[in-house]
């Protein structure tokens, strides 16, 4: 399959129709066999018949309309199914588009009636003139840019259906140019379930990235986007299409979607890659997102520090519930520009903690960061100092107290205590285990 680059993009091969078409200067009376013309769809074989609609009022390349033969497996010979063209008059095109079509047209031609209307579909036959709208396929069949074969429906999978197209010149006589093609019932198209790769949060807008390898992902052309209605509600497709943009250096085909929305506000999506046609494959991860801008968490308020009889006690006003919210880190550093190790790690909830890891008369410094569902800010959310001054509690118990004769004298050793404001030892002495003398 062919691939055309545009100013943004890399997309499929039949994006124009006309261009993998044989051009008919150069196939005299030969048939060319193409490719993607004919694709599977479960309503049917979807047969490409020119990438404008055809007419004998606007002949486009000189063609005027398009013939369409077929054989099922097994058949010796090709059958005329339709002769396809763009809709002869205006009531005729409303009986192929729908309102919501209609509706798309109009907004796109910029015209305010029914005639203006059907006078720019006439001046405008070529399905590029319509923007996106061109890759619908109601608008492919409303302008006889396709024809859907819905005698193929119910097809057994395997079987393979053979279709020739072939053009009448303005002239009557019929075009050397055409092509045949087939297409098998049943025939999965290659897509791949996309995974999350991005997303975006703030206050006012949500949105996210789905990639899938294009190895395996070559038909992959849209995706449907689908959103869930409320925290339990079921998920609903939004009507807008993403286009599957290619990008051939990471080999990666990428959607993306973004929509603006009310602060605070949970969504969660997932994406269904579609084929030219509408054949859909697997469905994506879910990707939940809350707009807030995790950049800008609220701080923490009137952090206080005090002694206690066992170490430095913090207290904060409590934070207000969110759900977003998952805890509260604390670090700590006897040097207030760096070296900072977390402490701790508390539930959101927490209003106060007790440091009893530090030393006397030693000051601390301590970090606060309010824990997201994302990751940890970068700046904390609150800071503070203090020290610790030991007057209640004793000095701990020295150890390894080690006796051994030296001439008349006894030389004692332990292990010394590992205190800043230790300022002696009392050394006690008995005759007996139950005495002693000092």
């Amino acid at each position: 399959m062919k691939i055309y680059k545009t100013n943004t993009f890399y997309i499929l091969g039949f994006l124009l129709i006309s261009i993998t078409l044989p051009a008919h200067a150069a196939y005299a009376q030969e048939f060319s066999q193409a490719d993607d013309h004919v694709r599977w769809t479960p309503d049917g074989m979807v047969i490409f018949v020119n990438d404008a609609a055809l007419s004998a009022e606007h002949p486009v390349d000189g063609l005027i309309e398009g013939i369409l033969h077929r054989r099922f497996e097994g058949e010796s010979s090709y059958t005329e199914i339709a002769r396809l063209q763009r809709a002869n008059n205006w009531n005729e095109f409303k009986d192929r588009a729908s309102t919501r079509l209609i509706d798309a047209l109009m907004e796109i031609a910029q015209t305010q009636s029914e005639d203006e209307l059907w006078e720019f579909i006439q001046q405008n036959p070529r399905g590029m003139d319509y923007g996106f709208l061109y890759f619908e396929r109601e608008f492919q069949k409303a302008y006889g840019l396709i024809y859907l074969d819905e005698e193929t429906r119910n097809l057994p999978d395997g079987e393979v259906v053979s279709y020739r197209m072939t053009y009448i010149l303005e002239t009557g006589e019929e075009s050397d140019e055409r092509y045949t093609d087939s297409a098998i019932a049943g025939q999965q198209p290659n897509l791949r379930a996309p995974r999350v790769i991005g997303l975006t949060e703030n206050d006012s807008r949500v949105g996210g990235r789905w990639a899938s390898p294009i190895e395996g992902s070559e038909d992959a052309f849209f995706a449907n986007i689908y959103r869930q209605k409320g925290i339990d509600g079921e998920f609903e497709r939004i009507p807008t299409r993403l286009m599957a943009v290619r990008n051939e250096v990471a080999g990666l085909i990428t959607y993306t979607w973004e929509e603006s929305t009310e602060p605070e506000t949970w969504h969660r999506f997932f994406v269904e890659p579609i084929d030219m046609v509408g054949n859909t494959g697997p469905r994506s991860d879910t990707l939940q997102v809350i707009s807030v801008n995790f950049n800008n968490i609220p701080l923490m308020g009137n952090v206080e520090i005090r002694e206690s009889t066992s170490g430095i006690h913090l207290q904060w006003e409590p934070l207000e519930y969110k759900p977003y919210l998952t805890g509260i880190e604390i670090k700590r550093s006897r040097d207030s520009r760096q070296s900072y190790i977390v402490l701790d790690t508390l539930d959101v909830t927490a209003s106060e903690y007790i440091d009893t890891r530090v030393v006397p008369n030693r000051t601390y410094y301590y970090e606060f960061r309010v824990v997201t569902m994302r990751a940890a800010n970068d700046l904390p959310s609150a800071i503070a100092s203090g020290s610790f001054v030991n007057t209640e509690m004793p000095p701990p118990q020295p150890s390894g107290l080690r006796a051994s004769r030296e001439g008349e004298h006894i030389r004692l050793n332990w292990n010394s205590v590992q205190e800043s404001d230790l300022y002696a030892y009392y050394v006690y002495r008995g005759t007996s285990r139950t005495t002693r003398l000092w």
